[in-house]
């Protein structure tokens, strides 16, 4: 028995100093003489046996013999956890397995592991110990293989946390820990985090390694993609750069190793546009192929081609195609014209020639690459979808959409066929066609397209990533284009927050997607959030170079724009002549956008000056007329027709009965009749001036007359002035006057009579986009609005119907402050919100208001207030928040208790109060309500 001890001792040393030397297979073959003699003796049971075999688990786990690795830690941890319970050793042996599991694939396993060895040291060794950070840590990683990349990043920060406070925990864990939080955060799609982390890993390698060492150069790599991704190309490649100087001190690359590292920085300054610099590097490239392997190689025909694109770049057409067909010469030579590559050639000169603009030659080489391809790979291929996007965006580019979109459809249906409909070329396929519908306003085609993306990208990568926000653009710009304007926005609104949150505000990409945001919004005449994101861009401008300061200039013009529509004229005058002096001192040239921009301006800030002064006369005459309205009431009926008969004798023997002015008071007798209930003598005069009147006096009877018919209800004769008196206006006056605006919204209240609810919302909505500033608000705008919501509410439209409810509640209130008015007004629009969003905390707070304006002006025992209370509780259940709607019921009901012989709550509402109290075994209240008594 000692002699086997003793032989085990002696081979453990080996093992241990074979293991220490990494001669592995060595290690390998002494851990398993210890494993057999350990059976042969029969003595496998004891902690020492545990600890050999986990060791030969090690050995085997160090040549990536994974499958015998995880036996023997199995073993080991089984009799670890047998001799002394769940203790530190058996949690060691369990990490060692998870992580061979992470290694294998088993990522389900690792994760349920770590936890285990999580729970295991937190328990012995608790979370001050270096020990448990390896397990956070560890468990990151596990959660990071899983694609679980918020659990990985919560896992890698706890394990950060912990470290940077434990003296135990090296410098180089930390870095470990960054770097491993650094790649779940670029996973995750926040590459604004992803390289504050890297960059600090990168500082703290510095200090304990140096620059020259291979993990500061592999984390240079990890930064440059982060760099690419985030579309910050000139950081990505100057970080590239450094990490190849840093690879050919520290290793010894072969030349073609050198060749594809050149190949990827070139690509970098391709994707920036700087193809002067990419043209430098693949001059280079080509001369160490050129040494290397001669002129007549396949990589040196790729090197010619990798040039051809960069004069293409260049816009020198002549010296890439006479590359380019060198290049393909070359590989017709050496691999013949059946070959990948030799298509590849064709598909770079059709791009040459696209750039170029000859479209047609660009695709002969298509069809051309597509036909071999279809013969080289018997037809269905995802080179053969490749090859028909470049012939859409062909045909994009020479303006025939429809063959465009046959190419873009056909593409996708054989991605589809091939089941390749989870990577960034389908969703390129889809992006296409979307942005072809928005431009053919094919929008539900277009918004469809998005939607089927954007469930793709949601699988793929999450709802707060990048990709998803570059799709959510193109399904916020196309929803602009219908009438759901406000989802619109706030589909750009969550684009901008996903992108400020991952890429940050420096990022180009953000910029140009709160440049969006603030060009839809001010269309949309939400000026004030259009203000909100211009203001944010004009001061993130720093104006370092003169076309800073220029673009500085064009964002003072829509700051000047948004104060105008806010009516603050004097502040929009002040951003105007700020931009026009930055203008003068930049030392650019203006474009069309500045011209544009400043003609708009001037014709924006003249129209508003026209609308101030027209407003300022409507006010003086509403005035004048309230005043002889006034002086009319102290006149008696006959005297005032008596006065205007007289008046229009003398108007009749001074200038004839056709005289502008004796019609004028034909219109004036008739408004008088007709506001007197006499319709039948108001038809006569005003018959008078339709048929002696010309121009104005014309249109103004005929207007009037159409009211008359409208109160009369004779509606077919009150279509055919209404439409005499349009078409006038449309030949002879103005589509966007006054005149026009009310014949509008005198046709929408024709439609709406005639209970033609589609037509009259037609002619109420070109009404309502006249009315800004024309005419006073009134009671007959408050109705049409109103109308305009219930219309869209029939025609199940809640949300637009909203904002019409909206506008008529912020009228209300001006015009009546808290009052009943107001509170059915509330009660309206939060109904809507909450039936469109039962969650909906604005419809929550407009219904709370409501309440409260009914209990100041009615008192909370009225019937009005009881009322209130039954069509909510109705309501609510409704809704599905059942508890809160039989408290309404409730209230009603004890309101109607006060009131003798009257009803107050609905049939409905008592039903389901009844039955509710039934079910709910509320036996007293129930037999209460069927007596008629009070609850309470």
């Amino acid at each position: 028995m000692a002699f086997y001890i003793g032989e085990i001792i002696k081979l453990r040393r080996e093992f241990q100093e074979a293991h220490q030397n990494k001669e592995h297979m060595e290690a390998i073959a002494l851990g398993k003489k210890i494993y057999d003699l350990y059976n042969e003796n029969n003595d496998c049971n004891t902690m020492e046996y545990a600890n050999d075999v986990n060791n030969l688990a090690i050995a085997f786990d160090d040549v990536c013999m994974y499958e015998k690795a995880q036996k023997y830690y199995k073993e080991a941890a089984e009799l670890k956890r047998e001799i002394g319970g769940e203790c530190s050793s058996y949690g060691d042996t369990l990490n060692n397995l998870a992580i061979t599991y992470s290694n294998t694939a088993k990522y389900e396993e690792a994760v349920a592991l770590q936890k285990r060895v999580l729970e295991i040291r937190d328990r012995l060794l608790g979370r001050g110990h270096e020990d448990y950070v390896a397990s956070l840590y560890n468990l990151g990683n596990a959660y990071e293989d899983m694609k679980q990349y918020d659990k990985a990043i919560e896992m890698h920060n706890k394990a950060l946390l912990k470290g940077q406070r434990l003296n135990t925990v090296s410098k180089m864990d930390l870095v470990d820990i960054l770097t491993s939080l650094g790649r779940s955060y670029e996973k995750q799609g926040n590459y604004k985090k992803a390289e504050k982390v890297l960059k600090r890993s990168l500082d703290m390698l510095k200090v304990e390694k140096g620059e020259d060492s291979h993990y500061y150069m592999m984390n240079l790599l990890r930064i440059a993609t982060v760099y690419e991704k985030a579309g910050l190309i000139e950081k990505a490649a100057y970080s590239y750069e450094k990490s190849m100087k840093i690879r050919k001190k520290i290793t010894t690359e072969s030349h073609l190793e050198n060749v594809t590292n050149l190949n990827n920085l070139a690509a970098l300054y391709t994707r920036k546009g700087d193809y002067t610099h990419s043209l430098e590097i693949h001059q280079k490239v080509m001369s160490i192929v050129k040494n290397l392997l001669g002129e007549h190689h396949t990589f040196y025909a790729e090197c010619l081609n990798h040039i051809a694109m960069d004069y293409c770049g260049l816009k020198d057409y002549k010296k890439a195609l006479q590359l380019n067909d060198m290049s393909l010469e070359l590989k017709k030579q050496l691999m013949g014209e059946k070959h990948g590559q030799y298509v590849i050639g064709i598909l770079t000169k059709g791009t040459i020639l696209d750039q170029k603009g000859d479209y047609d030659e660009a695709l002969e080489c298509y069809q051309k690459a597509l036909d071999m391809r279809n013969e080289l790979c018997q037809e269905k291929s995802i080179a053969c979808a490749d090859t028909m996007l470049a012939m859409a965006r062909v045909y994009s580019h020479k303006g025939d959409m429809k063959s465009a979109e046959e190419y873009l459809l056909e593409s996708r249906k054989l991605r589809k066929e091939l089941n390749e409909i989870k990577d960034s070329a389908y969703i390129l396929n889809l992006e296409m066609l979307a942005e072809l519908y928005y431009a053919q306003k094919e929008i539900k085609k277009g918004i469809l397209v998005c939607k089927e993306a954007l469930e793709i990208q949601k699988k793929l990568y999450g709802e707060n990533h990048p990709y998803y926000a570059r799709m959510l653009v193109h399904l916020g710009k196309l929803y602009a284009e219908t009438e759901q304007k406000q989802f619109a926005l706030e589909i750009l609104q969550k684009v901008v927050t996903i992108e400020e949150e991952t890429l940050g505000e420096e990022n180009e990409r953000y910029k140009k997607n709160l440049k969006v945001l603030a060009k839809v919004s001010y269309t949309l005449a939400n000026y004030e959030l259009s203000m909100q994101c211009w203001e944010k861009l004009y001061n993130m401008n720093f104006e370092e170079t003169s076309e800073k300061r220029f673009e500085s200039a064009k964002m003072e013009i829509w700051l000047a724009s948004c104060c105008l529509q806010m009516d603050n004229i004097s502040k929009a005058k002040a951003y105007y002549e700020k931009a026009m002096e930055k203008k003068e001192n930049c030392g650019v040239l203006p474009d069309k956008e500045w011209g544009l921009m400043i003609k708009t301006f001037l014709l924006a800030l003249a129209k508003k000056n026209e609308q101030k002064i027209h407003m300022e006369k409507m006010k003086q005459s509403e005035q004048t007329e309230q005043k002889c309205k006034k002086q009319k009431r102290e006149l008696s009926f006959e005297e005032q027709e008596k006065d205007l008969l007289y008046c229009y004798e003398q108007n009749i023997s001074k200038f004839g009965e056709n005289d502008i002015c004796t019609l004028e008071y034909c219109i004036k007798l008739g408004d008088f009749y007709g506001e007197a209930g006499m319709y039948d003598k108001a038809f006569v005069w005003l018959d008078r001036a339709e048929k002696q009147g010309e121009g104005e006096i014309y249109a103004q009877a005929l207007r009037k007359i159409a009211i008359l018919y409208l109160l009369t209800k004779n509606y077919e004769k009150a279509f055919e002035k209404l439409t005499h008196a349009i078409q006038y206006q449309e030949t002879y006056g103005s589509e966007k006057g006054e005149e026009y605006c009310i014949l509008m919204g005198l046709m929408g209240d024709f439609y709406f009579a005639i209970k033609n609810i589609e037509q009259s919302f037609h002619y109420y909505e070109i009404w309502h986009k006249l009315f800004g500033g024309k005419i006073f608000k009134n009671q007959l705008y408050l109705e049409r609005i109103q109308r305009m919501g219930a219309v869209l509410e029939k025609m199940k439209k809640r949300e637009i119907a909203n904002t019409y409810y909206k506008e008529a509640m912020k009228y209300i209130k001006k015009e009546q402050g808290e009052s009943l008015a107001l509170a059915r007004a509330l009660l309206k629009l939060g109904e809507n919100l909450l039936k469109l969003d039962k969650k909906s905390e604005e419809g929550q707070k407009y219904i709370e208001q409501a309440i409260s304006i009914f209990e100041t002006e009615k008192g909370k025992q009225s019937k009005s207030y009881g009322k209130l209370m039954s069509k909510l509780g109705n309501l609510y259940v409704s809704l599905g928040k059942t508890e809160q709607g039989i408290a309404f019921l409730e209230q009603c009901y004890q309101i109607q208790c006060d009131y003798e012989e009257s009803k107050i709550l609905s049939k409905k509402g008592y039903e389901t109060l009844l039955k509710y109290l039934k079910e709910n075994k509320n036996t007293e209240k129930y037999q209460l309500m069927k007596k008629g008594k009070p609850l309470y």
